[in-house]
């Protein structure tokens, strides 16, 4: 049960990492 509550916090960790430099891309891209 470990093992899949961290692979859960790990993928959302990397979702949150993917929206958040998509944000910043556009940030940066729209100045």
């Amino acid at each position: 049960m470990e093992a899949v509550k961290l692979a859960r916090g790990s993928m959302s960790l990397i979702a949150f990492g993917k929206l958040l430099g998509v944000s910043a891309a556009s940030v940066l891209y729209w100045e």
